[in-house]
């Protein structure tokens, strides 16, 4: 894919470990230690669909009691592929639907429509899994309009919003070649030794004040906060 905030060090194509692989471990972290859940945080962990139904194959005939949770991508989810992945044990899907608005999804080469995100949020729902979900504020061209966008789709698919990270140009992605342009970044290393994780603010590259994005984003925490309706007990699988 062609996001601009994520670094391609390897290049573009996709190597995934194979599924007798990934079934070997599991079952080896098993036999050592017990286990009964795994998260997957490959963000291209459901790329290769075939892939996954192998490995769904393979930890029915497993016969582990192991509850798995793993990344997805908005525009490759389907229903067929979300049946089976529940009914291997599969309990959450998480997507990063990054923004709200098309505006800002453009910018950051998404490669998703805003309504093909709202449709995979509630497809996952619709088959029974958890869906958590993270939205990232503060893009070249943000303004309070595009920041409200996010904020409404999260009050129309009651997202609690509780990961909104700050837009951070990493080394290696398109995303800081712009950012360095616009003249952010200023001395490189100083930069680097100031990066975190997303959630402490590190460069504005909006039009913004320092202030203002910071009280946009507490901002739009609040509103949603207040606008979530947990689900009831029934609801979460």
């Amino acid at each position: 894919f062609q996001c601009v905030y994520c670094y391609q060090i390897f290049g573009r194509a996709y190597r995934g470990r194979s599924a007798v692989d990934i079934m070997a471990e599991i079952s080896e972290l098993d036999n050592r230690y017990g286990i009964d859940f795994i998260s997957f945080q490959d963000d291209c962990f459901i790329i290769d669909k075939a892939r996954v139904h192998e490995f769904c194959d393979l930890l029915d005939q497993s016969r582990l009691e192991i509850k798995w949770s793993c990344c997805g991508r908005a525009n490759v989810v389907d229903r067929e592929l979300l049946e089976r992945m529940k009914s291997a044990g599969c309990v959450s899907v998480s997507f990063g639907i990054e923004s709200g608005s098309q505006r800002i999804l453009d910018r950051y080469r998404k490669g998703v429509s805003v309504e093909r995100a709202k449709a995979a949020v509630s497809l996952v729902r619709e088959v029974g899994m958890r869906n958590p979900t993270s939205f990232m504020l503060g893009a070249p061209g943000e303004t309070r309009e595009t920041a409200w966008e996010t904020v409404d789709f999260c009050r129309e698919l009651n997202i609690p919003l509780q990961a909104l990270m700050l837009t951070t140009p990493y080394p290696g992605t398109p995303l800081y070649e712009e950012a360095t342009a616009m003249g952010r970044i200023g001395d490189a290393e100083a930069f680097v030794m100031r990066l975190g994780d997303c959630v402490d603010f590190t460069v504005n590259l909006t039009d913004m004040t320092d202030s203002e994005l910071i009280a946009l984003r507490d901002e739009m925490l609040a509103e949603a906060r207040e606008n979530y309706r947990p689900p009831a007990p029934e609801e979460i699988a």
